[in-house]
């Protein structure tokens, strides 16, 4: 499906219902400063970062989540079909529509093929990734002044300062699990200035491609965790942009604005 559809209300619950189903006797959309890691369901894996870290993940993603040594090995090898061709037309159209200022941070960075096309949109920018390989590339490649990049596990990096946008393509398909997708919604929210603005980028499920793997989700999977802290602006189904066209697939393009209830 090659023409944007765009859509709005059908995808959004209402204030009351999220606070029954979400914030229960809180009577509030719930701090995401209230919950941390909860001990009891998680386990050690020193995988995770590729340094031999002790970190904590749920066993769900021990089994669906690459860890850190493997992308940092296909990074080198050159074997990443999923390289994007940059900003499309739909995700640069999302920004300039939406984002509230010019802090940029990208989440899922890999060679820093979208900061280019992204910092020509006025935003300055700061691109994190797990693997070292990648960023080493990055770095190599988009050295400017309003370019910076970092190597971290976005789930226990500490950032200096808020960011106006979290821009995300292909990373919150690729997480494992429910729970794991709720962390991940926790963190942006935290990390997001005042009507701080993310956007998202994730295959669909819909029709999902036989011939070629790729990452994909139900709009549901994205859209029932973001609403917690996230009022949904847009959804566009559009191509994902990959720089291999023949692998090209449909994608979610999401602008979600953090509430501030």
């Amino acid at each position: 499906m090659n023409q944007e559809l765009t859509t709005r209300q059908p995808f959004r619950l209402s204030v009351e219902e999220l606070r029954r189903s979400r914030a229960g006797t809180l009577g509030r959309f719930p701090s995401p400063d209230l919950y941390e890691l909860e001990e009891d369901e998680q386990s050690y894996d020193t995988r995770s970062i590729g340094t031999g870290e002790r970190t904590r993940v749920d066993e769900k993603t021990l089994s669906t989540e690459a860890p850190a040594d493997l992308w940092d090995s296909l990074y080198e090898q050159d074997r990443t079909p999923w390289r994007s061709a940059g900003l499309s037309d739909t995700a640069r159209r999302l920004l300039a529509c939406y984002a509230p200022g010019p802090k940029l941070l990208e989440v899922g960075c890999g060679v820093g093929s979208d900061a280019e096309s992204i910092v020509a949109e006025g935003f300055q920018y700061l691109g994190l990734d797990i693997s070292r390989s990648s960023v080493r590339q990055a770095e190599a490649a988009h050295s400017t002044q309003h370019t910076h990049f970092a190597c971290a596990d976005f789930f226990h990096w500490s950032a200096d300062a808020s960011f106006d946008v979290l821009f995300e393509k292909g990373v919150f398909h690729g997480l494992g699990g429910l729970q794991r997708r709720n962390r991940f919604v926790r963190r942006v929210a935290r990390l997001m200035r005042p009507n701080g603005v993310w956007i998202s980028v994730c295959g669909s499920a819909d029709q999902r491609r036989k011939d070629s793997s790729h990452g994909a989700i139900y709009l549901r999977d994205l859209v029932s965790p973001a609403e917690v802290y996230f009022e949904v602006l847009e959804v566009v189904k559009a191509p994902y942009g990959l720089a291999d066209k023949n692998r090209e697939f449909d994608a979610w393009h999401t602008a979600f604005r953090l509430r501030n209830e």
